[in-house]
């Protein structure tokens, strides 16, 4: 986040030294921002990876503390479902928890990190664009939330859906012997 800011800043010291035509000044802030950029771009790309390993690791760990669960069931209770199910909870509803759930921590995290760090900069140049900045990061946070219920529902009826599917495709394979 402090070097997607600094780009921005920097893009405008470049920006003031072409208005008043000091080309070598410009030159010198372009190069400047071009440095800044290849370390903004290299670190997001190692975020990135990271961030994606520790994403599995977690699911990963979802997976075997729901197989040791599973493990550790009645007999009767395992049965209540069918393996349809238990198939959806381990594939598809992980896949959803991962991309709505962890995945969205991440850019929450980096999300507020941006709008301090860009707020801070804002300062220096106008009050007036830090309130503006305010206004917009509130419509964002909370805009969003209106469709919570939505997607939330949605999100239920999907999942509902895979099992469905799931136990179809489980029926129609075991029945292949028999065919």
């Amino acid at each position: 986040s402090l070097l997607g800011v600094a780009t921005a800043v920097i893009l405008t010291f470049a920006t003031n030294a072409l208005v008043s035509g000091n080309i070598s000044e410009f030159i010198q802030w372009a190069a400047i921002n071009l440095i800044v950029w290849a370390l903004f771009l290299s670190t997001n790309y190692f975020t990135s990876v990271y961030q994606e390993k520790t994403i599995q690791k977690m699911c990963t760990q979802i997976r075997v503390d729901f197989a040791k669960g599973v493990q550790n069931s009645e007999f009767e209770e395992y049965h209540n479902l069918s393996t349809g199910q238990y198939i959806s909870w381990m594939t598809t509803d992980l896949k959803t928890i991962e991309d709505i759930g962890f995945k969205n921590v991440y850019a929450l995290t980096g999300g507020i990190f941006s709008i301090v760090l860009s707020s801070i900069a804002l300062l220096q140049y106008h009050y007036v664009l830090l309130i503006a900045t305010f206004v917009l990061a509130a419509m964002m946070i909370f805009i969003p939330n209106i469709f919570t219920r939505f997607i939330q529902e949605a999100t239920l009826k999907l999942s509902k859906s895979n099992e469905t599917l799931t136990n179809k495709i489980k029926t129609f394979l075991e029945g292949f012997d028999v065919l």
